[in-house]
């Protein structure tokens, strides 16, 4: 991203309107093999301009010590539509439990749904029922479970149609993530 004017974050609401301490982008670090074309290394860093403050309601996510089977229960959270495709957005932050795929079973259930993106050993994969899912506006977000991020949100199509949600896995990055937090 090359203009960072305006660009904010803000911790300690789940309001899309009100609250929170809202902090300056400083710089994003985007993964130097990410490919738009073929949404691979689909993962950024994003540092603020000033130390973010730690409270009740904003804490820090443990990253993984392990990697994430297939099957494993998953808390995604986003703004992202809740219909499509008439895009409606949320003015609350909006959550969603889900079970993680295999590599195998996804790639499966991808190509089912039309999808030819291929499904990458550095990607992890959701399934839910029609009608709940990732949507646009929920790239970037966080797959936390317990208490462990272990996806950010990359793609997903169609949108919240019983075809798996795909995320960087985060396990996979964990090199690179540390690497780019001590420059």
């Amino acid at each position: 991203i090359n203009r960072l004017d305006g660009l904010t974050i803000v911790t300690g609401t789940n309001s899309l309107r009100s609250g929170g301490d809202v902090y300056k982008v400083k710089k994003i670090i985007p993964h130097e093999g990410f490919s738009m074309s073929r949404m691979r290394h689909d993962i950024a860093l994003v540092k603020v301009s000033q130390p973010i403050k730690m409270s009740r309601l904003v804490r820090k996510i443990n990253l993984p010590t392990t990697d994430t089977p297939g099957d494993q229960g998953a808390m995604l959270s986003g703004w992202g539509a809740y219909t499509f495709p008439q895009e409606k957005f949320p003015d609350k932050l909006q959550k969603l439990g889900l079970k993680t795929l295999s590599h195998d079973r996804c790639s499966s259930l991808s190509k089912q749904a039309g999808n030819d993106l291929p499904i990458y050993p550095d990607n992890i994969c959701t399934i839910t029922q029609a009608g709940k899912g990732a949507c646009h506006g929920d790239s970037g977000g966080p797959l936390a479970s317990s208490g462990v991020q272990i996806g950010v949100v990359s793609w997903g199509k169609p949108c919240a149609k019983g075809a798996p949600d795909v995320f960087a896995r985060v396990y996979k990055y964990l090199d690179w993530i540390n690497r780019n937090m001590r420059n």
